[in-house]
C-alpha cells in the first residue's frame, strides 16, 4: 500500500513542480515596433556616420551632452533612442561641436525653442510647452490660407532643445518628456494636414539670432538721375 501511495504521489509532485516553473517563466515579448523621427527616409538619406544613444544609459542632461558633443567633434551624427511600451523611438538630432560654437540666423524658418522645460515660439515670450501643438497649427494655417500657397513654399521647422541653466541637476526624464511632446505633436499634425513637414531637431543650441526685419515693399533705393534702376 505504501509503495502504491508513492507511485501515485511522485507523478503528482512532478506535475506540481512543472506548473510552478511555468508560472515564473516570462512571456516572450513580441518584436518591438521602431518609429523614426523625422522619418525613416531622412535616416536613409543622411550619409553621415551616426551613433545610436540609448537615453536610459544616462541620468542627467549634462552626461548626455558630453557624449553627444564628443560624437559631433568626431564628425559623427547622434540618434537618440528610448522605448515606450512596445515601441522604440529613434530620433535623428543635430548637435554642433562645442569647439565650433557659432551664432545662427534663420529667415524662412519657424523656430520653436524649448529652454529649461519652457517654450519660445519665434523669439516670442516664453510659453507653456503644451501650447506647441497650437503654435504649429497656427503657423500652418497662416501659410496654407495665404494666396497662391504651394507645398513647396512651406517653411521649415527648427525645434531646439536645451537645458542651459541646470544641466547637472536636470534628469534625462525631462528631455524624454520634451521629445514625447515633439514627436507626438509632429506625427499628429502631419497626419491631420496630410503634409510632409520638413522639421529638424537640434540639441544644445542657444545662440539663435532673430531674422532681420523684412524690407518695406514700397521702399526703393535712391538712384542717380538719368540712370535706370536695376533689379
Amino acid at each position: 500500500m505504501k509503495k502504491l501511495y508513492l507511485l501515485v504521489l511522485i507523478p503528482l509532485l512532478g506535475v506540481f513542480s512543472c506548473s510552478q516553473e511555468v508560472e515564473h517563466v516570462h512571456e516572450v515579448s513580441e518584436d518591438l515596433e521602431t518609429l523614426y523621427f523625422p522619418s525613416e527616409d531622412r535616416f536613409k538619406a543622411s550619409q553621415t556616420e551616426k551613433v545610436i544613444i540609448d537615453l536610459n544609459d544616462f541620468k542627467t542632461y549634462a552626461e548626455l551632452i558630453a557624449e553627444m558633443d564628443q560624437n559631433a567633434c568626431n564628425g559623427k551624427g547622434n540618434i537618440l533612442s528610448f522605448t515606450e511600451e512596445n515601441t522604440v523611438l529613434k530620433i535623428l538630432v543635430f548637435k554642433t561641436c562645442a569647439e565650433e560654437s557659432s551664432f545662427a540666423c534663420f529667415g524662412h524658418v519657424d523656430l520653436f525653442d524649448f529652454q529649461n522645460d519652457s517654450l519660445r515660439s519665434n523669439f516670442e515670450t516664453t510659453i507653456s510647452p503644451h501650447l506647441f501643438t497650437a503654435k504649429i497649427q497656427e503657423s500652418l494655417d497662416t501659410q496654407i490660407n495665404a494666396p497662391y500657397f504651394t507645398k513647396e513654399d512651406l517653411k521649415r521647422i527648427l525645434i531646439s532643445i536645451d537645458y542651459s541653466n541646470t544641466r547637472q541637476n536636470t534628469s534625462i526624464e525631462n528631455l524624454k518628456n520634451t521629445l514625447r511632446i515633439i514627436t507626438s505633436t509632429m506625427t499628429k499634425v502631419q497626419d491631420a494636414y496630410q503634409l510632409d513637414i520638413p522639421y529638424f531637431i537640434e540639441i544644445d543650441k542657444t545662440n539663435f539670432t532673430p531674422p532681420p526685419p523684412p524690407f518695406l515693399k514700397n521702399s526703393k533705393r535712391k538712384q542717380p538721375q538719368g540712370k535706370p534702376e536695376h533689379y
